[in-house]
């Protein structure tokens, strides 16, 4: 469900949250994330990039793993990034107002080829 990945400088730990974040997986990704960042937690990296790239859709209690997963950062001095392609997910990020506590960063998602036939 959530994937840890450390960029190849050190600086960013990224963990890929798969699917969307919904009540239904808040919980189990909010323990994972928290997990992870604990395994990692000597390094020196000093941002924690969620990648919601996969989630078409995000709750309210998804929401809250996002801030959970902001306010273990500010403990520990760290940022968080949150990268998201959907204009769903963003846009729940912007009405509350969570982007101003963490940077967002939107990718296109690229159309889906034609089958040949």
């Amino acid at each position: 469900m959530v994937t840890p990945k450390l960029s190849a400088d050190g600086k960013t730990l990224t963990c890929r949250v798969r699917g969307d974040l919904t009540s239904t997986r808040s919980e189990a990704c909010a323990a994972q994330i928290s997990a992870i960042v604990r395994n990692y937690s000597r390094g020196r990296w000093k941002t924690l990039s969620l990648d919601l790239n996969s989630a078409r859709m995000i709750d309210s209690a998804g929401l809250n793993v996002i801030l959970g997963a902001v306010n273990l950062m500010e403990e520990q001095g760290r940022s968080v990034k949150v990268l998201v392609s959907s204009p769903a997910v963003q846009r729940a990020l912007h009405l509350t107002r969570i982007d101003r506590k963490v940077e967002i960063v939107m990718r296109t998602r690229r159309p889906k080829r034609a089958m040949k036939s």
